[in-house]
């Protein structure tokens, strides 16, 4: 294997590592590195087919599949032959290592392969074929909802060949109104039945399952983010996300908004105002916003600052305590340039209150080189960045549990902070990535 081809096996590997379902779309592109190409002579193809190659000269085993032939029976010499290869054929390595990368993980495979290799792999209600599958059979003119499977059939067929061709007594029929049988393969004909109806419905199943456990984690996600988080895995529509949504009875569960209360009152002075509600910066670290919130739990509030960064939208630094002082927003601001560590020059915003004005943050803020910023008297839009953050927290955790102690509390806003917020949840100004991915971006476009 070249090295390019390691580096995208270790990535994939590294990517349905960190899934939490997996599926897999299924091209002939698979079969034809398992050396099963139908759409040109693949080694092991061209040898099980060959008298049929040299008779009729075809271009490849599906132009034989599609040929016109002047007879029933010399129809049914070429299916019967090509379909008991691919019933017999070994299970190609890449299917194999295919299954041993996904492993135990949840997984569900959509292909427009009909040559079974997936079937050998995979359970039977992990795979949608949505083109057909050539191990079954279906009537012709198809006289009822019906499909049969055709391994011991094809096994009596070719025992019968007479050269490339089978007696036109031996040619399989429909048992209901007689007309000659076909393999369930995409054509002007192919049978949309109950069978392919119940692989499709797999798929939708499966997926409802995968809305069902996001709802359960993150109760308050509405359409478009469950959309989003969804649509890497599956690749589905929205449309198809909604439907799912009604069918399996998902709404989001969101609470009252957050408000809050800015204590401005102090001798402290106050900064200009470098921000002027511009919340769009091209870069990291250029911009950052703080405020500070309450939980409420048995024991009392717990107060949490934190630090965003208008780039990204990420939260660069947090904190507890059981006391709203300035000794929190100094916390918080501190993680914020331990993992950050900006440039001199950075602007960071807050509301008037005496924990941002006070000396002690004052001077701490000008010896890392960072400016200080201050809403409008009375203007809550001025910092509205790090209040839309409150709002996400109390209606998608804190308004929808009861904290019994402070450290259980912390314990749960720190999971959503650093396991959902930071790094999974799709933010619209981002374009639906999580805060997370759009630095990686960012990251990666700048390199």
């Amino acid at each position: 294997m070249s090295g390019g081809n390691q580096a995208a096996v270790r990535e994939l590997a590294e990517r349905i590592d960190q899934a939490d379902a997996v599926v897999i779309g299924g091209g002939s592109g698979l079969s034809s590195a398992a050396g099963y190409d139908h759409y040109h002579w693949s080694p092991a193809l061209a040898e099980a087919l060959a008298p049929f190659r040299e008779c009729y000269g075809f271009t490849s085993p599906l132009a034989g599949f599609y040929h016109c032939f002047s007879s029933y029976g010399e129809q049914w010499g070429y299916y019967s032959q090509y379909i008991r290869f691919l019933w017999e054929a070994p299970t190609g390595q890449p299917y194999l290592d295919l299954q041993a990368l996904v492993a135990d993980k949840p997984a569900f495979v959509l292909t427009t392969n009909v040559d079974r290799q997936f079937f050998r792999v995979f359970p039977e209600e992990q795979i949608c074929a949505f083109q057909g599958d050539f191990g079954y059979c279906q009537c012709s003119q198809p006289c009822r909802d019906a499909i049969w499977e055709n391994q011991e059939l094809v096994k009596e067929l070719t025992g019968r060949l007479v050269g490339v061709r089978l007696p036109e007594d031996a040619v399989p029929r429909c048992p209901d109104c007689g007309r000659v049988l076909v393999p369930w393969v995409r054509d002007d004909t192919f049978l949309e039945g109950g069978a392919w109806k119940a692989q499709v419905d797999r798929y939708h199943a499966f997926l409802r399952r995968r809305l069902i456990e996001l709802h359960e984690k993150y109760p308050a996600l509405g359409l478009d983010s469950l959309y989003r988080l969804l649509k890497p895995e599956f690749g589905c529509s929205r449309k198809r996300v909604h439907r799912q949504m009604r069918l399996a009875g998902i709404s989001s569960v969101r609470r009252r908004a957050y408000k809050k209360t800015t204590h401005s009152n102090h001798s402290h002075p106050i900064a200009p105002n470098f921000l002027q509600r511009n919340f769009s910066f091209d870069r990291p670290d250029q911009a950052w916003v703080g405020d500070i919130t309450y939980i409420p739990t048995g024991e009392g509030w717990l107060y949490l600052a934190i630090v965003k960064d208008l780039c990204t939208r990420k939260i660069v630094g947090y904190a507890f305590s059981d006391r709203i002082d300035t000794q929190l927003t100094l916390a918080a601001l501190d993680m914020a340039y331990r993992r950050r560590k900006p440039a001199r020059g950075l602007i960071f915003h807050s509301d008037r209150g005496v924990q941002y004005a006070a000396r002690g943050y004052r001077e701490r803020l000008e010896a890392y080189g960072i400016r200080q910023s201050m809403s409008r008297r009375g203007d809550p839009y001025d910092n509205a960045v790090a209040e839309n953050f409150f709002s996400c927290l109390k209606c998608e955790l804190v308004h929808l549990k009861h904290y019994p102690t402070r450290a259980a509390a912390q314990d749960d806003v720190f999971a959503y902070l650093e396991a959902f917020y930071n790094t999974i949840r799709p933010h619209s100004a981002l374009g639906w990535r999580s805060p997370a991915s759009f630095e990686a971006e960012l990251a990666a476009s700048a390199a």
